[in-house]
């Protein structure tokens, strides 16, 4: 989700007849979205799952379009917008039967819409929501998932010692024959044919290897990527798994592990493999020389003040133009080339292993050895000429009143909780718990220390109200 000032999300605990629970809820929404009850903790990250698709409506004439030859009326919805201490605005949100339109074309006379498996059916995952906090055992999340529509990955640990994975949302079911990641026609021939079922998602309890970890990736090897372009052979969870690789694993290596992964590069260890051989092979002198040694020298740390890491994400700028525009052409903005040419794509190019040669006639030595040296005349250029001074900024978590957070590659809400008789737990949520006051700033000296406070379901007091304060 990202980092606001204020929060988007807030911290709570509920007591009532039948619900116990302490976490994170999202405003608006009954329930704990992540957190524990006194059986049980979870969590959520997104599941990245390709749940919506594209299609297009041929559309003689404004306000209409065709579908299998009969003409329909593009249904027009009043949305008002509330806008604090001012009058409401409206707009109007255009329809057709399968989703919002997204592009009017006249002068292709077609409608372009926006079909999401979730769209209309978004609040019945509150119910599954609501029912975590419920959950008692592995089978308990079976019918959560057959209710939740927007697509996450639940991971659950219960009092019972029994740890579980659900993939969970309305995922659709797509005819053969055609490729979803580009606009579709509408027709009956591209309409989907239902969605996958809860039991026909990926899904584990109790793993031989005793751990479940999830930071978006796949939830299984056979899964398709769809239109996710991340998702590769390269992915970020690895820096958490070899984190968590010990036979056995304390509360204090948890902590460790969220401190470390948010200053690792998860994708050095592998196209390192590729990248040092290639700076062994030259001659360097001067500041090409220097820049080299630092490289090597790296440890795959992002540590603020690394000129290796510096070197490293311009290298990868420099490199994703240099194996992709000969074949691809140069159109992309370097946004879009970083979200398109995932790490995974450049290290598969410099083995040759991909159905395009992006490489041509250069081996992939020479490509890797003429990035690095447009990525040092890009530094030179722009922090000047000693590669001593190109020290890593590090990304933060932006505040209003004082310097960034460092190291914003963290989860939005962190909780650990250790699942014993009764479930203990620690969280952090920065900024801060509240839109305005002195909670919406309090928990800043807890993110930039990583550390936590207690969480605490708070008993009811008569009336049913939560004791003791916030």
């Amino acid at each position: 989700m990202g980092f606001q000032t204020p929060s988007i999300v807030h911290e709570m605990s509920i007591s009532a007849p039948g619900y116990m629970a302490a976490g994170m809820d999202v405003p608006g929404v009954p329930g704990i979205a992540v957190g524990h009850s006194p059986s049980a903790a979870w969590g959520l990250t997104t599941g990245v799952a390709d749940t919506d698709d594209i299609f297009y409506f041929e559309s003689p004439q404004t306000g209409k379009y065709l579908f299998e030859g009969e003409e329909r009326a593009i249904e027009e919805v009043p949305m008002p917008i509330k806008v604090k201490d001012q009058p409401d605005l409206s707009t109007v949100q255009k329809r057709t039967m399968w989703g919002p339109v997204v592009l009017e074309s006249r002068s292709t006379k077609t409608v372009f819409c926006r079909r999401s498996a979730s769209w209309m059916k978004e609040l019945l995952s509150v119910d599954a929501m609501l029912a975590a906090a419920s959950a008692k055992k592995p089978e308990d999340l079976d019918s959560l998932a057959e209710s939740a529509t927007v697509n996450f990955n639940l991971i659950a640990a219960f009092a019972t010692g029994d740890i579980s994975y659900r993939y969970v949302g309305y995922v659709p079911v797509r005819k053969p024959g055609w490729d979803s990641r580009l606009p579709l026609p509408a027709s009956r021939a591209t309409d989907w044919s239902g969605r996958l079922q809860a039991t026909q998602m990926p899904r584990v309890d109790n793993p031989a290897s005793g751990l479940i970890v999830n930071w978006n990736n796949k939830p299984i090897a056979w899964w398709p990527n769809g239109d996710t372009p991340a998702w590769g052979r390269l992915f970020r969870v690895s820096a958490l798994q070899r984190r968590l690789s010990a036979p056995s694993l304390s509360v204090s290596d948890l902590e460790l592990a969220v401190f470390m992964v948010a200053r690792e590069d998860p994708d050095w260890t592998e196209l390192a493999k590729l990248i040092l051989p290639a700076l062994r092979e030259a001659a360097y002198l001067g500041t090409l020389s220097d820049a080299a040694n630092y490289l090597q020298s790296w440890n795959g740390l992002t540590i603020s003040g690394s000129q290796g890491a510096s070197l490293y994400s311009a290298l990868l700028d420099a490199l994703r133009p240099a194996i992709v525009s000969p074949k691809a052409g140069r159109f992309m903005t370097p946004d879009l080339m970083r979200l398109a040419v995932q790490p995974s794509v450049l290290l598969k190019a410099l083995e040759r292993s991909t159905r395009v040669d992006y490489l041509g006639e250069k081996s992939g030595n020479e490509i890797v050895r003429e990035a690095f040296e447009k990525a040092v005349q890009t530094l030179s250029t722009q922090r000047g000429p000693d590669p001593g001074l190109w020290g890593f900024r590090p990304g933060g978590i932006a505040l209003r009143t004082e310097p960034p957070i460092p190291y914003s590659n963290r989860g939005t809400f962190l909780q650990i909780v250790e699942v014993r008789n009764r479930p203990v737990g620690r969280s952090v949520l920065p900024p801060g718990n509240a839109e305005s006051g002195e909670h919406s700033f309090d928990q800043i000296p807890l993110a930039r220390a990583w550390t936590y406070k207690p969480m605490r379901i708070r008993p009811a007091q008569a009336g049913g109200s939560p004791a003791g304060g916030r």
